[in-house]
């Protein structure tokens, strides 16, 4: 693919060891389901996902862009709350076959990225090739661009929220994200953690990272009364 006259893409903020299997969809189904069917039929729309920090909207679009095969060839991806910090001229690139744009609205009200990315969508547009998912914690019509017409068009394709998990699936998220690290998690050890976060998933997550290794170091399984040994006034 010629990239004559941008530069090369250069990715910034994808996790390689983010993926589909550790990511617990809840109530959110018909969205992943609809994200997978857009990259396998290379459907050129783009697919505007909003939802509140620590929701997973990170974790969904890196884990889709990490199932491409050959994904350094066939699909692009930037978190552009990391890009923001540097130059628009990282946006300056053709379109790769998917592409993913993370926290879009960490551009809003700073003209050269906004000018950049609208240059980007619409060379996207114009050249037809697959799906475009783009990441922000509010709807698009309720980013304050200055660029209106970068509303206008993140608003052409399709929007879907994300929604938060519940009480019962975070509890259930957590349980597989300790099968990933290796252990398991007592179901009412999982609820126990989620009622004591309030359901707040980054937060639960660093928890259980803790707990793991606290449990490795002493030799100890991952109960309730461990749980506030380790965290004490944490919780």
């Amino acid at each position: 693919m010629s990239t004559t006259p941008y530069q090369d893409a250069l990715h910034f903020g994808a996790n390689d060891s983010i993926t589909l299997s550790s990511f617990y969809e809840g109530q959110n189904t018909l969205l992943l389901e609809t994200c997978k069917k857009a990259i396998a039929t290379m459907r050129h729309e783009s697919y505007f996902i909003f939802a509140p920090p620590g929701s997973g909207k990170t974790h969904l679009i890196t884990a889709l862009f990490n199932s491409i095969e050959n994904r350094a060839e066939k699909a692009f991806f930037m978190d552009l709350s990391i890009a923001v910090k540097l130059s628009p001229a990282l946006l300056n690139i053709n379109p790769y076959p998917v592409m993913f744009v993370d926290n879009v609205d960490a551009i809003c009200a700073k003209s050269e990225f906004e000018d950049a990315f609208f240059a980007l969508y619409n060379r996207w547009f114009d050249y037809g090739t697959g799906p475009l998912f783009i990441t922000a914690v509010e709807s698009a019509d309720s980013i304050a661009f200055l660029r209106r017409d970068l509303n206008t068009r993140l608003g052409n394709g399709l929007t879907f929220p994300l929604l938060r998990l519940n009480e019962e699936d975070c509890a259930r998220a957590l349980e597989l994200k300790a099968i990933m690290r290796g252990f398991t998690l007592a179901p009412k050890v999982a609820q126990y953690l989620v009622r004591h976060k309030n359901a707040y998933m980054p937060a639960l997550v660093d928890i259980l990272d803790r707990l793991d290794l606290a449990s490795l170091q002493r030799q100890r399984e991952i109960t309730i009364p461990f749980i506030k040994e380790i965290l004490g006034t944490d919780l």
